[in-house]
């Protein structure tokens, strides 16, 4: 942005157009139709000013550096975009007017491998935010909890089929009145309408999509509409402005972490439940507002009953896009030993610690300044981090205090690891 407002004042200058040229590329950004107005600012810079490109097709000169935009695109007779992505060979796919339902976006299609092969997932629309309270009032008091048709998947606890009343009576508020965990007298808290629904079970997220003519997320529609199976997944800009380690929920989109095709707050703020059967649970996905934001990659998953305070959800539709396929919609199949607190995940952490302790730095870790012993410092710590979080988010083993500080230990870890095992045996 810098070099687009000196070019016009340094631009005949022969020594400013040869340093220009030996960092720049030709990016291309093509939109579908043409013809579109393209805007740009610094992913960063939420309340920056909007610089126009042009109308695309565009072919223009960025830094070879990678780095993340907001972008926003407009063309009449269709619905505006804004989202996120670099400047190299971005995409945007533009939906007619009155052809995108009601606070959704479009994610388009991507493909992903499953134990039957590789599997097409066509685009669909997604919630723009999380469902709201407000939202899930709608529900509540259209009589959502004594409507059957509602709840279609079996209730289980424990490994044993519940009735249709014994599941309802668990879904209570504070009160005891129908309604989230964290409600009270069947509504949430006065000034929270437009904050996310949370302390809801599985099951309760299920018959919430269905009355309104949804679903919840399969794990692959979860993570595409993240931006977490693509060419966007390499990005961490979106942490810096999404709502992890604080004091509680924050109204949906009031945190500026936008995802590449127009989500806010998939990153923190509620958990999200998907789909997706692992075992006896289910998958909850995104991280919350109480989490440290690595677990906006990581996996989770949690039994269907549970009513956590930050259990939350967002809800998509395929249908007037393009059926999704079967393989997308598909329970997980075999439990995942990375998810489960057997000896099977254990087996996996003490393998991982096993591994010699290599001090290579990572490359974005090398700065120029930085010395090689303060680098290998900063490798070990890395090491220890990675390794700490590795065994939280996938074996499920406690991890104590002392492990969640920059200051990790292999006796930390290992100290945790022989109290798990101990009690196995």
């Amino acid at each position: 942005m810098l070099l687009r407002q000196v070019e016009p004042r340094l631009g005949s200058d022969p020594e400013f157009v040869k340093l220009r040229d030996s960092f720049q590329v030709t990016a291309s950004i093509r939109t579908e139709p043409a013809g579109a107005d393209v805007y740009v600012k610094p992913y960063a810079d939420v309340n920056g000013r909007w610089e126009h490109l042009g109308q695309s097709p565009l072919e223009i000169r960025a830094p070879i550096a990678y780095s993340y935009y907001r972008y926003r695109v407009t063309k009449a007779g269709f619905a505006p975009f804004e989202g996120a992505d670099g400047l190299i060979g971005a995409t945007f796919t533009l939906v007619p007017a009155g052809k995108l339902p009601a606070n959704m976006v479009r994610v388009p299609g991507t493909s992903f491998s499953a134990p039957s092969g590789t599997v097409r997932l066509p685009d669909f629309f997604m919630g723009r935010f999380e469902v709201t309270n407000r939202e899930f009032k709608s529900f509540v008091d259209a009589g959502g909890y004594r409507t059957r048709e509602f709840w279609t998947e079996p209730f289980v606890k424990d490994g044993h089929p519940v009735s249709w009343d014994e599941a309802m009576a668990e879904f209570r508020d504070a009160t005891g009145r129908p309604g989230p965990a964290t409600w009270e007298l069947g509504s949430s808290a006065e000034g929270q309408e437009d904050f996310p629904v949370h302390g809801v079970s599985w099951y309760e997220a299920a018959a919430y999509a269905r009355y309104a003519g949804q679903t919840l997320p399969t794990v692959h529609h979860w993570r595409s509409g993240a931006g977490l199976m693509g060419p966007q997944s390499v990005f961490s800009d979106i942490l810096e402005l999404s709502n992890f380690l604080s004091k509680g929920p924050a109204k949906v989109g009031e945190f500026k972490g936008i995802g590449p095709f127009g989500t806010y707050d998939m990153a923190g703020n509620v958990k999200e439940w998907c789909w997706n059967a692992v075992g006896d649970r289910r998958y909850i996905l995104g991280g919350g507002w109480n989490e440290p934001n690595y677990q906006f990659r990581g996996e989770d998953a949690r039994l269907p009953f549970d009513r956590s305070p930050n259990d939350g959800f967002r809800t998509i539709e395929a249908r007037r896009c393009v059926g999704a396929p079967r393989g997308g919609l598909e329970a997980g199949g075999a439990p995942d030993p990375r998810l489960q607190p057997g000896e099977a995940g254990v087996r996996r952490c003490v393998s991982r610690l096993r591994r010699p302790l290599h001090l290579r730095p990572n490359r974005s870790e090398v700065v120029r300044g930085i010395g090689r012993r303060q680098r290998t410092r900063m490798a070990r710590r890395t090491h220890h981090v990675r390794g700490a979080l590795w065994q939280r988010t996938h074996c499920r083993i406690p991890v104590p205090a002392e492990t969640r500080s920059t200051a990790l230990s292999d006796r930390c870890v290992l100290s945790s690891l022989g109290r798990h095992l101990a009690q196995l045996l």
